[in-house]
């Protein structure tokens, strides 16, 4: 442009001079604009890249707590499985312990449906005796519960006698003290 203003000799170059003029106006302005562009876009891309470590933070942080939570779940899972086996176990020893006492009972039941059968048959017998005039009296016999005799105890010579007899006895001394 200066080049051009030296040699200004025609109308035809000051139409090129204003050409060049506007365009070295229009590029300092572009200039401008460019660089505010650029500040603009870096500032973006500062926060672009805070986004993005502060996402990559929360994305660390859901990724430790969602294998926090799959390594709880998986150990109440475990409980759950062994709780469920320790129930199972408890259920079978409770339906064996029922069978058992089951068939306790049916011998018991048995045994004394018998023994009151048995009773109830010889007091029939009884009465019938009785009726007939042929039952005789028994020696009383000393009776239990349910009419079950009483075993006697056995009657020892050294029942009656105090424990210094008893000594004496053991020793081979006479009892009536004439040794």
């Amino acid at each position: 442009m200066n080049i051009l203003k030296e040699l200004a000799a025609g109308p035809g170059i000051a139409k090129v001079l204003a050409s060049l003029q506007d365009a070295q106006k229009l590029f300092i302005a572009q200039s401008r604009t460019d660089v505010d562009f650029e500040h603009q876009a870096s500032l973006k891309v500062d926060s672009i890249v805070q986004k993005a470590g502060q996402f990559a933070q929360v994305q660390d942080i859901e990724q430790h707590n969602l294998e926090w939570v799959q390594d709880d779940h998986e150990a109440q899972r475990l409980r759950s499985v062994e709780d469920s086996v320790s129930f199972q176990d408890d259920v079978t020893e409770a339906t064996a312990y029922l069978v058992k006492l089951e068939e306790s009972c049916k011998n018991e039941v048995q045994s004394m449906a018998q023994q009151q059968n048995s009773a109830q048959v010889q007091a029939l017998e009884d009465a019938s005796q009785a009726l007939d005039g042929k039952l005789e009296a028994l020696p009383a016999a000393p009776r239990g519960l349910r009419g079950h005799e009483k075993k006697k105890k056995p009657v020892t010579p050294t029942a009656d006698m105090t424990p210094m007899q008893r000594a004496a006895l053991e020793m081979g001394l006479s009892l009536d003290g004439a040794e």
